[in-house]
């Protein structure tokens, strides 16, 4: 992802491990940070040569299915989620944005995108469980 102050960040590929409790218990792997380095100078010999400022790691929000969720939250009155949008969430939050403002002030997305495929509902399964009300 180049920077208009000219970093680049340069990010590996997700993957499946547990989230931990606690968020400073997760750490940078230096053998995959390495690999990362390695193949961005494969890319760009300006990558290869670049010093590394900062390594970091993190969790991306990805859904089972791989596809966003966007929606209201069923059983919960007044609750939305708007997350599953992996790296691409920052580039693609303006219009996530905009949907949910649509789906909170007017119940439905007024702009002419389908969001039914990344309706929340889609992980749950049915139950007899009583709706609850915000308070």
């Amino acid at each position: 992802y180049p920077r208009p102050d000219g970093d680049v960040y340069v990010c590996g590929e997700p993957e499946a491990v547990p989230i931990p409790e606690d968020p400073a218990q997760v750490e940078v792997d230096p053998r995959k940070t390495s690999n990362i380095k390695e193949l961005a100078g494969l890319l760009s010999s300006r990558l290869a040569a670049a010093p590394t400022t900062k390594e970091q790691s993190c969790f991306l929000p990805i859904s089972p299915d791989g596809l966003p969720v966007i929606g209201a939250v069923g059983g919960v009155d007044g609750a939305y989620v708007a997350t599953g949008l992996g790296c691409w969430g920052i580039l693609n939050s303006l219009i996530t944005g905009k949907l949910v403002s649509e789906l909170i002030a007017d119940g439905s997305v007024q702009c002419g995108l389908d969001i039914r495929p990344f309706s929340p509902s889609r992980f749950v399964k049915a139950s007899s469980k009583p709706q609850r009300k915000r308070k």
